[in-house]
């Protein structure tokens, strides 16, 4: 009776561990497929109009309607890219009834419980002179072998991912770290634009990842986003919060550089600890975007591209400003520390005004995708479950 008993009962407990097993992998599968949610335009709040949704939205809208065509594998999709184009002809330039007629809202559930997050970036000015004087910092343009290889060209498994290195006796090596270059690792190998006067403003020219360089002659240089060394970024926002040198809510770019100036020594420390170092090329215009197209204030802003394409339309609203209308935004850049479906980074402009609100900028907002008519039905029909092929 007992061996019956024993059996019987661990019968039963292996029985209900499989069983929460498969619930749990039930769920997880299940999350994962509810990250995208078909609206109702009647659901979304009230859009706010802007003149320049259609000018900045044609600038990628081909773009938008090649990657639409990789991730539905249906070709052709209606044409809206005509019909937007005519609508500047035209002059109707505050028109929202196309994106009404040809969208359809999706949902993202981001990863801050279920919202999205919202931040901004601006293009900085810093600045630099043509030579080397005491304690400038350089600004390097891309080195001539810096490769970057798209490892899924090699196997389907390895989608997304790209890495980055250099060719040095038949073999393919990683880049120097942002230590191993900031000792010197490229000096006096003809790679410099300008000379940086300091160090810290240097640094958050690389996070912003474009900008202006005043030069001491009076003139400006324009430089934008050139490649990077293929290391991992890091936050020193993040490292100063868990070491307890800053509070979560205070953190921001004036708190950060205030404390490195405060702290030189160990700040050159915390600033070599992001590995990712940004190269640099002149612009004649710009801000650029990853997309290749002049960045607009306040309506182009950088995504995850992973997860959401270049040229996307997307409608966000913030949460926390008790705001009830919502504005429509683009995709049209991407960033190291933009991850995750429902991350926005909003590009704000140039001057004052657009670094102080970049500058403190942190806040929860819904995100909403518009997708074509034609996607909106297959991601009903369940036949579709993420927005893009990247």
């Amino acid at each position: 009776m007992k061996k019956k008993y024993w059996i019987s009962k661990w019968f039963f407990l292996l029985s209900f561990f499989v069983a929460t097993f498969l619930v749990s992998i039930f769920v997880l599968y299940n999350r994962s497929s509810d990250t995208l949610i078909l609206k109702e335009w009647k659901n979304i709040p009230t859009i706010k109009n802007n003149k320049n949704i259609h000018r900045v939205f044609n600038k990628t809208c081909n773009l938008y309607k090649k990657k639409i065509n990789e991730a539905i594998n249906q070709n052709p999709i209606s044409d809206f890219c005509s019909v937007s184009n005519k609508i500047m002809e035209e002059n109707r330039i505050a028109e929202l009834d196309f994106f009404y007629q040809n969208f359809k809202p999706i949902k993202l559930r981001g990863n801050y419980d279920g919202k999205g997050l919202a931040t901004g970036y601006f293009e900085i000015e810093i600045n630099a002179s043509y030579k080397e004087r005491k304690n400038s910092y350089p600004i390097y343009k891309k080195p001539k072998n810096l490769i970057s290889i798209n490892l899924e060209k090699f196997n389907s498994d390895l989608d997304n991912i790209t890495i980055t290195g250099k060719i040095k006796n038949n073999q393919f090596l990683p880049l120097p770290t942002r230590a191993q270059i900031n000792n010197g690792y490229y000096s006096k190998k003809n790679l410099e634009i300008a000379w940086a006067n300091d160090d810290i403003e240097a640094y958050f020219l690389h996070i912003q990842g474009s900008g202006r360089l005043k030069m001491d002659d009076g003139s400006v240089i324009k430089i934008g986003y050139d490649g990077n060394n293929g290391h991992m970024y890091s936050s020193i926002g993040n490292i100063l919060y868990k070491r307890g040198e800053l509070n979560k809510r205070d953190i921001s770019m004036y708190s950060i550089k205030n404390w490195l100036r405060k702290n030189p020594v160990e700040g050159k420390k915390i600033m070599n600890t992001n590995k990712r170092y940004i190269f640099f090329k002149e612009n004649k215009q710009g801000p650029y975007g990853s997309a290749g197209v002049a960045l607009s204030p306040n309506i182009s802003v950088a995504v995850d591209t992973k997860l959401i394409p270049l040229g996307m339309p997307l409608v966000i609203q913030f949460i926390d400003k008790n705001i009830n209308y919502s504005n429509i935004v683009i995709a049209q850049d991407t960033g190291s520390a933009i991850k995750g479906l429902g991350r926005i980074d909003i590009f704000m402009g140039y001057g004052k005004k657009a670094e102080q609100t970049a500058a403190y900028l942190s806040d929860k907002i819904n995100v909403w995708a518009l997708v074509p008519n034609e996607m909106a039905n297959l991601i009903k029909l369940g036949k579709i479950k993420k927005l893009t092929e990247n």
